[in-house]
């Protein structure tokens, strides 16, 4: 990683904020996430996937997250009213898929 690091032209210039219970920030690049393997768990944590993202399955199948979360929000095959979800779900994944993409927010200590 420290090679990888060194040698990457984009190493240095943070791209997401993250914001702490205290009040403070922190303006981090994507290698802060994979550095460190807890920072990639959201298990429990409040998600916008559904809201900021939908994935599309190769099999038409349309979810809020592409990590094989079970929730079928629509199948292209079959047709019907698309209905987008309202609210925040709650993550059931300890690997999050659309780190980057999504919205999220730790409620629970």
């Amino acid at each position: 990683m420290a090679d990888f690091n060194r040698m990457s032209s984009r190493f240095g210039i943070g791209n997401t904020v993250i914001e702490y219970d205290d009040g403070s920030s922190q303006m981090v690049n994507d290698n802060h996430f994979f550095s460190d393997r807890k920072r990639l768990d959201f298990y429990m944590w409040k998600c916008n996937a559904g809201l900021d993202f939908l994935y599309v399955h190769h099999d038409g199948k349309v979810h809020p997250c592409d990590e094989h979360d079970g929730i079928i929000l629509y199948d292209i095959n079959k047709g019907g009213e698309f209905v987008f979800p309202r609210h925040p779900l709650i993550c059931p994944k300890h690997d999050c898929p659309c780190l980057f993409d999504v919205y999220k927010e730790k409620i629970f200590k």
